[in-house]
C-alpha cells in the first residue's frame, strides 16, 4: 500500500493564514494613504515687506512601491513659481522642491495665499502657500472718488504716505493724466503728503 504524504499541520495554516494578513493589511495601508508625502503640508512665508522676492524649499517623498512620475507643476499665481529638478521619484526617494514668492506691491497689510499644484501619476497634489505682506510704505488712500464734478471745476485731493520698513526712501510720480498736477509735502521724516490737483483739461476725455 502506497504511503500518504503527511497533512498538513494547524501550525502551518496558521502561520500560512498570518502572512497573507499581514501583506494584505501593508497592501491596504499603502493604499489608504497618499502616495505622494510633501512636508511641510502648507508652507508659510511668514512676514514679508510688499517687492521682496524669497525661496523656501519642500519635500517630496514617495511613500509607495512604485515609481511616480511627475507629470506638471504649476502655481495659481505668477507670483508663486516652483522649482523641481527631477521628473520621477523612485519608491522611498525623497527629493526637495524649491518655491520662489514674489510679494507684489500692497498699501495695506496683506494675507496672501496661494497654490501650488503637483499631478504626480494622475493625481494631483496642492501645497498651499501663505504669506503676510506687510507694506513699505502705507497709504492712508489708495484710490480717489473725485464724486461729480462739472467740466469747468478743478479740484484737489490728496493722500498720506508713511515709510514703515527702516530703509530710506525717495517717492517719485512715474506717470499721470493730462492735466493732473502733483506735488510732495513732508510732514515729518518717513512721512508726506501727496497733493493731487485736478483741472478742468483733464476731465475733456471723461473718465481716467
Amino acid at each position: 500500500m502506497q504511503a500518504q504524504p503527511p497533512a498538513v499541520g494547524w501550525t502551518a495554516r496558521v502561520l500560512v493564514i498570518g502572512v497573507i494578513a499581514v501583506i494584505a493589511v501593508i497592501a491596504w495601508f499603502q493604499g489608504s494613504r497618499p502616495s505622494l508625502e510633501i512636508s511641510p503640508l502648507v508652507l508659510d512665508m511668514g512676514p514679508v515687506w510688499d517687492g521682496q522676492s524669497l525661496a523656501r524649499t519642500v519635500t517630496l517623498k514617495n511613500t509607495s512601491w512604485r515609481t511616480l512620475k511627475i507629470e506638471d507643476i504649476r502655481s495659481d499665481c505668477g507670483c508663486t513659481v516652483p522649482k523641481l529638478a527631477v521628473s520621477e521619484l523612485k519608491p522611498g526617494q525623497s527629493v526637495p522642491m524649491e518655491v520662489a514668492f514674489a510679494a507684489p506691491i500692497s498699501y495695506k497689510q496683506l494675507d496672501s495665499s496661494k497654490n501650488v499644484a503637483l499631478k504626480v501619476s494622475g493625481k494631483v497634489y496642492k501645497l498651499p502657500v501663505k504669506a503676510l505682506i506687510r507694506p513699505r510704505v502705507e497709504a492712508d488712500t489708495i484710490s480717489f472718488d473725485l464724486g461729480v464734478l462739472d467740466k469747468r471745476e478743478a479740484r484737489t485731493i490728496s493722500a498720506e504716505l508713511t515709510n514703515k520698513s527702516k530703509a530710506e526712501w525717495s517717492p517719485r510720480i512715474v506717470s499721470k493724466p493730462t492735466g493732473v498736477e502733483v506735488e510732495w509735502k513732508e510732514q515729518e521724516p518717513g512721512r508726506i503728503e501727496l497733493l493731487v490737483k485736478v483741472s478742468p483739461t483733464a476731465m475733456l476725455e471723461g473718465a481716467w
